[in-house]
Parts: C-alpha cells; sequence; structure tokens
C-alpha cells in the first residue's frame, strides 16, 4: 500500500535531544484523493541528516478513517533524498497485531509531498 504525505512541517534540528510534532493529510498513491491523516514525533539526533546521514529518529502515525492507524519508528535524514525503511511497530483496527516495515522516500519533501509505502504482515 502506497500514500502520499503533506501539509506537516520538518522536524527541528537545533540542539540534540530536541523533539518536534507535526502533522498533516494522507492522499492515495494517485495524490489526489485524501485517505487519512498522519502525525509524527522526532526526536534529533545531531548532524544535518544528508545522503545517508541520519539526524532524527520519528515515530509516524497514519490514521486511515474506518480502518484505524499504523504506527512506524526509525531513523531519517532530515535534508535527505535517500530512502530509508522504518519498522511496523503497532496498529489498531484491521491493522492490529500487523507488523513489517515502511519505505520513506524524499524525507525532505514533507511539506509538499513524501511517498511511504507500507509492506504489512499479519
Amino acid at each position: 500500500m502506497s500514500v502520499i504525505d503533506g501539509g506537516g512541517g520538518l522536524p527541528l534540528g537545533v540542539f540534540v535531544g530536541q523533539v518536534s510534532v507535526s502533522s498533516g493529510t494522507m492522499r492515495g498513491a494517485n495524490g489526489i484523493s485524501q485517505v487519512g491523516t498522519w502525525r509524527m514525533k522526532c526526536t534529533y539526533l545531531g548532524g544535518e541528516g544528508r545522503g545517508p546521514q541520519n539526524s532524527h529518529f520519528c515515530t509516524f502515525v497514519h490514521t486511515f478513517p474506518s480502518f484505524g492507524s499504523i504506527t512506524a519508528s526509525g531513523r531519517v535524514g532530515y535534508d535527505s533524498p535517500a530512502t530509508r525503511l522504518l519498522e511496523i511497530t503497532g496498529g489498531t483496527g484491521i491493522y492490529e497485531g500487523s507488523s513489517g516495515s515502511v519505505r520513506l522516500k524524499n524525507f525532505r519533501q514533507l511539506c509538499s509531498s513524501t511517498p511511504f509505502t507500507f509492506y504489512i504482515h499479519r
């Protein structure tokens, strides 16, 4: 399953340990129809987060109305177009008890459009 997150803001990175939160809308892979909402909480680890370097540890919650939510966590680069894999750490509704991973591409585009692809195992 693939979605595109947008409408939020990138996490802050002024001092190590700084926590920031953001949220926005989630659209289908076609980029047109809204399929839910997302929110994230990130902790700054240090560095610029370019290329393969990680700068934040983030937890994302994607909520699909009438179906439930998927929670995934992992390290991301603040200013990186590189692909990261996050671990699915929880779920509600039809996603309860699921495991797997989420592929995140181009995190620096979170304000406009960042693709997430879910690989869910039940």
